[in-house]
């Protein structure tokens, strides 16, 4: 989900705030300290709308989705969780509809329960609770932790 949270920030942010984001050529990442941190080797931004935001995201995360051992439903589901997450976020209100678009399409599509048009569940588990302490998360299937 870090991953899915600085790319929304990185592209979507830019997007609803000025009508620009970056190629997806143009951004890179690399670790600091353990962390990752995204940015943009050189600012060449395209005219955003939903339909390219998310072409520029199926460029990035795609491939790392199709690399990762892990379930690609349940890695898509934490990439809608962190889209849907934008508004609040980054109290960008605006993002909402943009938002809403892209998580009404493949690859994001069915993976968050909606009640009231807000979202209130994931359709899979991230496994957060295993994390020792953790609990759940806010959007997780389970109002417990398994086995708790």
């Amino acid at each position: 989900m870090g991953l899915a949270s600085r790319w929304w920030s990185a592209v979507l942010v830019p997007a609803v705030t000025h009508g620009i984001a970056p190629e997806a050529s143009s951004l890179m990442a690399r670790h600091v300290d353990g962390a990752l941190e995204l940015g943009v080797r050189s600012l060449t931004p395209m005219r955003a709308d939903p339909a390219r935001v998310r072409d520029s995201t199926m460029q990035v995360l795609a491939p790392v989705i199709e690399h990762l051992r892990a379930s690609s439903r349940m890695l898509w589901a934490n990439v809608a969780a962190s889209l849907h997450a934008v508004p609040r976020v980054h109290a960008l209100p605006p993002a909402t509809a943009w938002c809403a678009h892209l998580l009404a399409e493949d690859p994001l599509a069915g993976h968050l329960e909606f009640r009231g048009g807000q979202a209130r569940r994931q359709a899979t588990c991230c496994l957060f609770y295993r994390v020792p302490g953790a609990g759940v998360c806010g959007d997780c299937l389970f109002e417990v932790a398994p086995g708790m």
